[in-house]
This record gives structure tokens, C-alpha cells and sequence, in this order.
């Protein structure tokens, strides 16, 4: 029986036009699966990566600053080229920085970041809240360190103020440097425009300048990069503490973040009142276990009148807060789920950090342990019935050294400007709190007794210098004192005609003596109001004669001494008017971050 062939079916070749469709088909799924692949890493790294660290060439925001130069061995005349260290730099690195031998290499610590975040209002210039904030992501931990408004410091310049005006003069010096060159540099070159914004004292970017002069910037965002750049150069001088970022939070701000958490819980050691129509600002709160939202909360980081220590009680109270808050972040389930809220609030926040940076830090923060965050103050001493803070060199170089030295060697004192108005300051506070502690049992906060005195809670007292017994009046003024250039006129202390002369008193005439009235040195001098040096010179608050003597405030010339550091003439000195927001607030134009 013969075999029968079977013929195999030959496959019919597939069509040229299919084939193609098929191909494009399959490289578009193949681009689709590595983008959602893409992005799925993209987000675990912006989640887990470290954020970005400034290397020690791009800390610079003063270029005659002698730590920072000496470390990396630039100079003025070189600034932002770094060299081989000279002998005579590496003796100066070893001056002002190290421990080790003269000459050994200074780095910065790894993974260890600092930040600066100032509270101001939204219509105020003063920066009454300032925090500076570490984090160590290589041994999960953290510190915050609160400034005291009042600190007396120095600028490389020699003009001296309280800390809170810094930020107000960087602001308003860029102001009116950036309107002048606007004028000055119309049709200008290039290489014009360069050596026009060398001569500034602000140290102007041409960039910002042609900007500015395009009128395409934000100009309110432009001058407060400024003014948090003159805020960093004194803190880098005075504390040689250096900042990766920096966050500006207005009080809508802050309300809007307390807002997108949920509100936080504390709890209230007294009823806090006080109404301030001017401000549109009403606290209320009662005492107890309380939920604070955004609006309340911002009363509760701003109250002080009802503190006998005023400003220091109220430091106290926002690390309070800040313990709540934390503890409220760590509630949530995921790291995602702030990354979610800060992603939402971001837009609020005026900061050179951005937003993947920001995320990066969210994982490490959440990861460390509340005993392992540090919450302390700049030390130092109410000074002139409070209305200085005199700072403490030693016992800040401690806190300094131990939780915001950027480098890899201790800073010796000489890295340090402190300005030390009270010698031989007593050993103070340098260990603060942590957050579990503050969680555990916080700080008890003095209130004002305005009736019998309840039996105080079990809180631990918070030992806080004698000095700040006073009324906070006195200390609570930033309309004149806050102002360098109205405050401090030595040459009136020491002119005897005013407070010694009998004549005053009884003889109308006095009104007509030309040596009252037509001296130049008070009224028509500009020394006065152009010399920052003058302004918080503090020997001014030891004149009583003057606020004591009614017969004075019966003479009209009377009105122009700068004495009257409390009185509102002191908002007629031009220089008042650069910093008008900062003039009629009685409570705190600024808020806790």
C-alpha cells in the first residue's frame, strides 16, 4: 500500500503594513513600560535620596568673611575661586577653626544640613521669630536653637541693632539700592551694569538687577532675598553658623500649614487673652487639653502679653507647639502622606529650597526619634531693664559646637563675634529640651497672676534670669526700638541744658532759647539718623531725667530728642519710614514656624 504525501500548509507571510502597526505597537508599550518604570524610581529616590548640600565655596554671603575664607582659602580680592591653601591661610583655618594641628584640612560633616526659618508678618518687617534648625541624617538626629528678638549683634560694617531689625535693613537698603540703579543703569552695558552693582551695598546680582529692571519680578520676593541675605551674613558672623536653606513663613502661611495637618493638640497652662483691633489680631483661649486650628494656633505661637517673662516665656511656648506638631506628622500612616501635605503647602512658603529637596528630607526627619530632637535657646542676658538681650560667647559657643558647626573641627572663640555687653555672664542653660521631655511634662510658662494664684500644674519651672521680672511693656516696644536709627542718640545723654536746668520748669521763656530749639546736633543732623551705630547703643535706657521730668514733655522741642524711645515721634525720623510695618504692632508682628 503506497505512502500518501502529505503536504504542509505553507504560512501566508504577514502583510508589510501589519508588521509595521505591530512594531510601532510594541516600542510604544515598550517606551510606555520604561517611562511608568522611570517614574516609579524617580519617586522612591526623591523619597530616600539625600537632599542637596551646599559645598563650603557656596556658603558665602559676605565675601569678607574670615572663617569661610580661611577655610577654603579665598579671599576678597578671590572670592569664588578656590586655591591651594597658603601657610599663612592654613594658620588662619587653624586660628579660627580648628582644634587639630595648624594647617589640617577642614570639610564639612556629611549628610549634616542647617536651615534658617524666620516668622514675619505678612505686612511687618521685623522678624520677631527665628529658629535655626539642624539635621543629622547619619546619626538621626535634630536640633533647633531659637534667637531671642531682642539679641544685640554687630554686622561686619559695625552698625549694631537687635537681630529682629536685620532682615528689615537688608530689605529696605536692596529697595532702595535696586529703585536708584533701575534709574541709574537705563541704557547701560553690560559691563556698566556690573560695576554699578558692585557699588552696592546690598551686593546686587546684575541678574536680579535686569530683572528687576524688566519688570518681570516679583519685587516684594526679590527684596526679601535680600534681606534674609543680610539676616545670614550677621548670623554667620556673630554665631559662625552657616545654612544650606532658608524658609521665610508668613502668618497666612503658617495658618494654612497647621491647617493641612489637621490642627494640633496641646495643652494651655492659663486662659490667654488679648485683643489687638490694629493688628485684626484676638487670642481666646482657654485653658486645658485644646485642638488648635491654623487661626488658634497662630495666637498661641504669638501670645506674650500675659508672660512675666514676655519673650522668653513665649520661645518656651512654641517649642510647645512645635513638640505637638511634630507628634501630630508623626500620627500619619505613610511618608507619603506628607509628602502629600508639604507638596500642598509648598507654594506658601518663601525658600530657596526645592520641592524634590524638600521631599528628601521627609523620610529622615520622620525617622528620628523624639528623645533625639534638641530644642534650645541662644543664651544669654536681659540687659537694660530687657530691652537688650546681652548674648553669652561661651555658652553659645557650646550649643554652636555641639549641634550647628557645619565643619569637621570645633570653631574656636575667635570664630565667634559676639558682642559682649555683661562680662562674666553666669553659666547658663545648654541642654535644653527635647521633644519627648517637652511631651513628657512641659516647661511651665509664668503667666502675669491677674487673680488669686491657682495651685501651678506639675510642669518643671523653667529657671530664666531675675532681669525679665519687668514690666513687658517696657520690653515689648519694636516700633522705636527696633528701628537702629531712631532709638540711641548718645550726644542728647550728655547735654545737661535738658534735665538740669531749672529754668525748664518754671520760665515759659524756655520755649524760646534758641540753644533749646535751634540746636542742629538733635533735629537737623544727619549723623542722627544715618549712623546705625548710634541706635542701640544701650546707655540710653540709663537716662531716667528725661522720661521722668514732666516739664520736659511741656516743651515742644522736647518732642525731637530720641529719648523717647517709647513715645510715636520716634515714627517722624525718615529712617522710620523704611520700616513702617514694623512700627504700630503692641504684640509680635511674627510667628513660630
Amino acid at each position: 500500500m503506497g505512502k500518501t504525501n502529505k503536504t504542509n500548509k505553507k504560512k501566508k507571510p504577514m502583510k508589510p503594513w501589519l508588521k509595521t502597526l505591530l512594531t510601532v505597537f510594541a516600542a510604544l508599550f515598550g517606551v510606555i513600560l520604561v517611562a511608568v518604570i522611570g517614574l516609579v524610581i524617580w519617586f522612591l529616590i526623591s523619597i530616600n535620596r539625600d537632599a542637596d548640600q551646599k559645598n563650603l565655596n557656596d556658603l558665602h554671603t559676605d565675601k569678607n568673611d574670615e572663617v569661610i575664607g580661611a577655610v577654603t582659602g579665598q579671599t576678597p580680592e578671590n572670592s569664588g575661586v578656590q586655591n591651594e591653601m597658603s601657610e599663612e591661610q592654613k594658620k588662619l583655618a587653624e586660628y579660627f577653626v580648628l582644634t587639630g594641628e595648624p594647617g589640617e584640612k577642614v570639610e564639612r560633616k556629611e549628610g549634616f544640613y542647617n536651615f534658617l526659618v524666620i516668622g514675619r508678618d505678612k505686612a511687618g518687617l521685623n522678624t520677631d521669630v527665628m529658629i535655626i534648625a539642624s539635621i543629622d541624617t547619619k546619626n538621626n538626629k535634630a536640633t533647633t536653637v531659637q534667637i531671642p528678638r531682642d539679641s544685640y549683634v554687630e554686622d561686619s560694617a559695625g552698625n549694631k541693632s537687635k537681630i529682629n531689625a536685620v532682615f528689615a535693613k537688608g530689605y529696605t537698603t536692596a529697595r532702595d539700592e535696586l529703585k536708584a540703579l533701575k534709574k541709574d543703569g537705563a541704557n547701560k552695558t553690560d559691563a556698566e551694569l556690573e560695576k554699578l552693582c558692585a557699588d552696592t551695598v546690598s551686593g546686587i546680582s546684575v541678574d536680579d538687577l535686569k530683572v528687576y529692571m524688566g519688570g518681570k519680578a516679583n519685587v516684594y520676593s526679590l527684596y526679601e532675598k535680600y534681606g534674609i541675605k543680610k539676616l545670614q551674613q550677621v548670623i554667620n558672623r556673630t554665631f559662625g553658623i552657616y545654612f544650606d536653606y532658608y524658609a521665610i513663613i508668613s502668618t497666612d502661611a503658617f495658618v494654612r500649614i497647621v491647617d493641612a495637618v489637621g490642627g494640633v493638640d496641646v495643652y494651655v497652662q492659663q486662659d490667654m487673652d488679648y485683643d489687638d483691633p490694629l493688628q485684626d489680631l484676638h487670642i481666646h483661649i482657654k485653658k486645658g487639653n485644646r485642638h488648635l486650628d491654623g487661626k488658634t494656633a497662630e495666637g498661641f505661637v504669638r501670645f506674650r502679653s500675659g508672660y512675666v517673662q514676655a519673650d522668653i516665656a513665649r520661645l518656651d511656648a512654641q517649642k510647645i507647639f512645635m513638640t505637638a506638631f511634630f507628634k501630630k506628622l508623626l500620627s500619619f500612616s505613610s511618608v507619603t502622606k506628607v509628602n502629600d501635605i508639604l507638596t500642598a503647602v509648598f507654594d506658601t512658603i518663601d525658600t530657596d529650597i526645592s520641592l524634590q529637596n524638600a521631599l528628601g528630607f521627609v523620610k529622615p526627619a520622620l525617622a528620628i526619634d523624639m528623645g533625639n530632637i534638641k530644642m534650645l535657646n541662644m543664651q544669654g542676658t536681659p540687659y537694660k531693664n530687657g530691652m537688650y538681650y546681652a548674648l553669652n560667647k561661651e555658652a553659645n559657643l557650646k550649643i554652636i559646637n555641639e549641634n550647628f558647626n557645619i565643619f569637621t573641627h570645633d570653631l574656636r572663640p575667635a570664630a565667634l563675634n559676639i558682642v559682649e555687653l555683661v562680662e562674666n555672664q553666669p553659666a547658663t542653660n545648654t541642654d535644653g529640651f527635647t521633644m519627648e521631655g517637652v511631651d513628657d511634662k512641659q516647661p511651665h510658662i509664668n503667666f502675669i497672676p491677674t487673680t488669686k494664684p491657682e495651685p501651678e500644674e506639675s510642669v518643671p519651672a523653667v529657671s530664666q534670669p531675675p532681669e525679665e521680672t519687668d514690666t513687658p511693656e517696657v520690653t515689648d516696644t519694636p516700633e522705636v526700638t527696633d528701628t537702629p536709627e531712631v532709638t540711641d542718640t548718645p550726644e542728647v545723654t550728655d547735654t545737661p541744658e535738658v534735665t538740669d536746668t531749672p529754668e525748664v520748669t518754671d520760665t515759659p521763656e524756655v520755649t524760646d532759647t534758641p540753644e533749646v530749639t535751634d540746636t542742629p546736633e538733635v533735629s537737623d543732623t544727619p549723623e542722627v539718623t544715618d549712623t546705625p551705630e548710634v541706635t542701640d547703643t544701650p546707655e540710653v535706657t540709663d537716662t531716667p531725667e528725661v522720661t521722668d521730668t514732666p516739664e520736659v514733655t511741656d516743651t515742644p522741642e522736647g518732642t525731637d530728642t530720641p529719648e523717647g524711645t517709647d513715645t510715636p515721634e520716634g515714627t517722624d525720623t525718615p529712617e522710620g519710614t523704611d520700616t513702617p510695618e514694623g512700627t504700630e504692632n503692641s504684640e509680635d508682628t511674627a510667628i513660630a514656624a
